[in-house]
């Protein structure tokens, strides 16, 4: 997927090059303007910067080719008629997040050309979270490409072994010698699994654009399709710091607006579901009790943007349910998939921090069985329990 990049086929375009000194020529005039502003007493820079983007947009509008509309269809409702048990059955073949009480407020699961945002605060899961997810998904058959642009590669990979062969976190991370043997069972049983096929990991630690992002996606869930067997997902981990290097708007704000809205659309081009880290503001308190919503305004358009916007964070007013297991929980405010939580229970889950694994909560069990019977196996009672 290319990004924002005009066609250059014909005389009419940018190719021309009576077009490109135009453009030339209507950059020198505003950059003339724009020192002029600069040099005035009191000037507000902010506001001459965006009056300076609009006023080049103006003059080059013109000189530009005409933006070609994504394909658009339309349809009587008689055409939907006819394809609506199909769309039903793509719809229950969504996967499962592996917690039965998320998949039921998803209708399912994670379900194709859906955006769904996931906000935390600093510590509060969110990474080891989906990566839990990205695992089970690709366990049951779908290609994951996790973008990671905070932790690296091997500490995601540290974190699995961890969770998979229920060993100290704190012990895989470092490589204790005292745990070497049981670090590389865990290893022969990982390689056994569809996931450590099926996830690829994209490094960008040192940054990446949207165009790496498709493209990788594209080779890799081509390289899988002979072994998958639904729609594959990227993972965006996390949102601020690679919208910052992406630079798309005049500042981060709308950096991240444009950003979500690229992904909104990579979603629908791959026909993947893209779930996109958040990292939530200071001002919204850090807490999952409040809105999940005004913690994204907070960062851009994102609840404009995005399918399913939730947030993840401890439950500071549970007790521990057992030493050793603290109670986490998910709120969700905005889902086109299905319910919103504001005014029901939060979504809970029992936190293992030793071995960096989440598990369906007790007290949400009662819905395993229902989950089951409406969309099948794999998001069962065992599943939801192990993570």
């Amino acid at each position: 997927m290319s990004i924002d990049t005009p066609s250059t086929t014909d005389d009419n375009t940018l190719a021309s090059e009576d077009a490109k000194n135009a453009v030339i020529e209507a950059g020198s005039v505003v950059m003339r303007s724009l020192r002029e502003k600069l040099n005035k007493p009191d000037v507000d820079i902010q506001s001459v910067i965006r009056s300076t983007q609009a006023d080049f947009t103006e003059r080059t509008s013109k000189l530009l080719p005409a933006q070609v509309e994504r394909g658009q269809e339309t349809y009587t409702p008689l055409d939907l008629m006819g394809g609506y048990w199909d769309a039903l059955a793509k719809k229950k073949g969504t996967v499962g997040t592996g917690f039965a009480s998320l998949d039921k407020a998803l209708s399912g699961g994670l379900e194709a050309d859906r955006l769904m945002v996931l906000l935390g605060a600093p510590g509060s899961g969110k990474t080891t979270f989906v990566n839990q997810v990205a695992n089970h998904a690709a366990d049951s058959g779908r290609a994951v490409l996790y973008v990671t642009s905070e932790d690296l590669p091997m500490a995601l990979l540290a974190k699995t072994i961890a969770r998979r062969g229920d060993i100290d976190y704190t012990a895989v991370q470092r490589g204790y010698p005292t745990h070497k043997e049981q670090i590389n069972g865990a290893f022969e049983n990982y390689k056994q699994a569809l996931s450590a096929r099926l996830i690829r990991y994209l490094d960008a630690t040192s940054g990446t654009t949207l165009d790496t992002i498709a493209e990788q996606a594209e080779q890799h869930f081509s390289a899988c399709k002979d072994v998958t067997n639904g729609s594959p997902i990227i993972v965006v981990d996390y949102l601020q710091r690679l919208a910052r290097r992406e630079g798309l708007g005049t500042d981060l704000r709308s950096s991240i607006t444009a950003y979500t809205e690229n992904l909104r659309s990579l979603a629908c081009d791959l026909h993947c579901t893209v779930i996109l880290l958040c990292a939530m503001n200071r001002a919204s308190g850090y807490q999952t009790g409040g809105s999940a919503i005004a913690a994204a305004k907070e960062s851009g358009d994102i609840d404009y943007t995005a399918d399913v916007i939730m947030a993840i964070g401890e439950d500071t007013n549970a007790s521990e349910p057992a030493p050793g297991i603290r109670r986490w929980m998910i709120r969700i405010d905005k889902n086109r998939q299905g319910s919103v939580t504001f005014d029901q229970s939060h979504i809970a889950l029992d936190w293992y921090a030793s071995r960096q694994q989440f598990t369906q909560a007790a007290s949400n069990e009662d819905i395993v069985d229902d989950i089951e019977k409406a969309y099948g196996g794999g998001n069962g009672k065992r599943g939801a329990r192990r993570g």
